[in-house]
C-alpha cells in the first residue's frame, strides 16, 4: 500500500506518534540510507546480510505494532550509524 492509500483508509499520524504511515516513511529512510552507505563502500557484503536479517523484525511489527517498529528502526539507525 502507498502512504496515500493508507491515509485514505484512515491511518493518521498523531503529533509525536508513530502509526503505520510514519513507520513506513522511517523504514524507507532507513533502507535507502543503508543502501547509500553500502554503495559508498561503508559496509561489507556481510554487514549488508546482517542488516537484512536485523530488519526482518520490522516486517512482523509493521502492522501489529507500528510504535514498536519505529523504536526498532531507531535502534537499527544507531547500530549502523545511519
Amino acid at each position: 500500500m502507498t502512504i496515500v492509500q493508507l491515509r485514505k483508509n484512515g491511518a493518521q499520524t498523531k503529533a509525536g506518534g508513530c502509526d503505520i504511515v510514519e513507520m513506513a516513511k522511517r523504514n524507507v529512510k532507513l533502507a535507502t540510507g543503508f543502501q547509500a552507505a553500502y554503495d559508498a563502500g561503508k559496509f561489507t557484503y556481510d554487514r549488508q546480510r546482517q542488516f537484512s536479517k536485523d530488519s526482518e523484525k520490522l516486517n512482523m511489527l509493521a502492522t501489529s505494532d507500528p510504535k514498536a517498529a519505529c523504536d526498532e528502526i531507531d535502534v537499527l539507525r544507531a547500530r549502523y550509524g545511519l
